[in-house]
């Protein structure tokens, strides 16, 4: 039954088979090295990107407050605008009143000014008239008394 030779032939399967295995050993210490190296960057690159974070993390923080900041600015100076406004509105309101009570007074005072011509012009006439009634009388009663002078002279004769 071949003794020597399978021998040999099982030497040569084992030593086929070590082969082989440490052919899958080889290519399995080679993938679990190439795995071992993609770990590594993989772990930089999260190391990396947790940095980021950080930096990405303090520069929101800045930003939000920057930003909290500015609504707080905006917020005050809208208050002001609408402060000012009202202001406004309320000085153009008080304006208007103004102009239309200086209005009413300045036809309140032309209408009196014109009753008060209108008084002196009617009192200056009366004054006139009375004037030229009293130069009548005095006329009247000068030619009265010349009359009364001239009649006594006049029946003595």
């Amino acid at each position: 039954m071949g003794g020597i030779n399978t021998s040999q032939t099982v030497n040569a399967q084992t030593k086929k088979q070590i082969s082989v295995l440490e052919n899958r050993l080889d290519q399995s210490l080679k993938r679990f090295n190439s795995t071992l190296a993609d770990n590594r960057k993989k772990r930089e690159l999260i190391d990396h990107m947790r940095q980021e974070k950080v930096i990405f993390e303090n520069m929101y923080r800045k930003l939000d407050n920057e930003l909290e900041t500015l609504k707080r600015d905006i917020a005050v100076v809208t208050e002001e605008s609408t402060n000012a406004y009202d202001q406004r509105d309320e000085a153009q309101q008080k304006m208007l009143a103004l102009k239309e009570k200086s209005d009413k007074e300045m036809v309140q005072y032309n209408n009196e000014l014109k009753e008060i011509r209108r008084i002196l012009e009617h009192d200056r006439k009366l004054k006139e008239f009375m004037t030229a009634k009293a130069q009548e009388r005095d006329m009247d009663e000068e030619a009265l008394a010349r009359k009364k002078k001239k009649v006594p002279t006049a029946t003595l004769r």
